[in-house]
């Protein structure tokens, strides 16, 4: 049976979504804003150092993912959207996997398409691996390099490129 999700109000307007198992803990602990972010929106609260809901000293703002997991390492949201802090759609991550899973190309993109820049009247598509770039090659047209970018994703992150790169 699929987990129930319960909306926590945010000043403002609009909602965050928990588990239910969390529902209470969240919406006792402070007011909660919508922070917006470059690709989503995020919950935020201001947590004094008087909570009575906590057994740890606690003071300044704070991400709902991240008091729901009781942990400031890096996190993941499976489905993007900042808003949604239920259980199941949060993962503990590093920093690398979590920029995999970002959607599209960097903001400065010359082609809008991430991984693949333009070389004079070619295509340029490469990969970045532990840290560096890995040059996949040089192709005639936009569409040919994205299949290689999307094609070099599934082998070298061993994950489904039709999920990162929408």
């Amino acid at each position: 049976m699929p987990e129930v999700h319960m909306q926590i109000p945010l000043l403002r307007g609009g909602f965050a979504l928990v588990s239910s198992c969390d529902f209470e803990r969240v919406l006792k602990v402070c007011k909660w804003y919508e922070k917006p972010g470059r690709r989503t929106s995020y919950a935020m609260g201001y947590i004094g150092n008087r909570n009575k809901f906590s057994t740890k000293l606690l003071h300044g703002s704070v991400y709902m993912h991240h008091f729901i997991l009781g942990s400031n390492d890096m996190c993941d949201h499976d489905n993007r959207n900042g808003l949604h802090n239920f259980r199941e759609n949060l993962t503990k991550t590093t920093y690398v996997l979590n920029a995999r899973n970002r959607l599209g190309a960097n903001l400065n993109s010359s082609t809008g398409i991430r991984g693949v820049r333009i070389y004079g009247e070619k295509f340029i598509a490469q990969i970045n691996i532990n840290g560096r770039n890995k040059h996949i090659g040089v192709f005639l047209t936009l569409t040919e390099a994205d299949e290689a970018r999307k094609k070099a994703e599934e082998i070298l992150w061993k994950q489904k490129s039709s999920y990162l790169n929408q």
